[in-house]
């Protein structure tokens, strides 16, 4: 894995090579400490690792069943949050080799993104839900809302993303469809929160 630092001297930008890491597998996605002094990847062998950037130095922080499809720093709480092809949902303290919190699912995670405390999945089987993780404690696998995709049959899911004033967001599929669609969860949540 290679790490770039983006240099600027007034309207020119550069790339600079700020340092090589090696991993034992395939990375899928990766999350950063806003300070940048580590990096957490993904990887296809369901490791998530921590990448110390000045160091080098690697570690396992959690792993999973399955590939990692995708990964989040949540900084205040110094949780990493994990979702992968092996239909789950887990939540890391760092340090800690088991998660903190493992949420069950239904449908592979294909695609996903986090706005606040909305987590939006893009699922197997032309699926996504909508995942409020400020009750993530009272959520369980009977109890996700999982929705159709307004894409359509035969269409799954490889990207979606929020909206960025939180009132709704895009599906997009590996066929070239894409919806923009507003969410009632979305909104109130959203609105509540200003």
């Amino acid at each position: 894995m290679r790490i770039y630092s983006v240099n600027a001297s007034g309207y020119q930008k550069s790339l600079s090579l700020a340092t090589t890491l090696s991993t034992e597998s395939v990375v899928f996605c990766t999350a950063w400490k806003s300070d940048c002094s580590l990096c957490f990847a993904g990887c296809a062998d369901g490791a998530i690792r921590a990448f110390s950037i000045q160091g080098g130095q690697s570690q396992i922080v959690g792993k999973h069943d399955g590939p990692v499809r995708s990964l989040y720093y949540l900084e205040q709480a110094n949780l990493l949050l994990s979702c992968s092809y092996d239909k789950s949902i887990r939540v890391w303290q760092i340090g800690q080799q088991q998660p903190a919190l493992a949420l069950p699912l239904n449908h592979k995670v294909y695609a996903s993104d986090l706005q606040g405390s909305l987590l939006l999945l893009g699922l197997s089987e032309e699926k996504y839900s909508v995942i409020d993780l400020s009750n993530l404690q009272n959520l369980g696998k009977g109890n996700i809302d999982y929705k159709e995709s307004p894409l359509g049959v035969g269409s799954q899911i490889t990207a979606i993303g929020c909206f960025l004033k939180g009132n709704g967001f895009a599906i997009a599929s590996f066929d070239g469809r894409a919806h923009e669609t507003r969410h009632d969860l979305v909104c109130r949540l959203l609105l509540e929160k200003k």
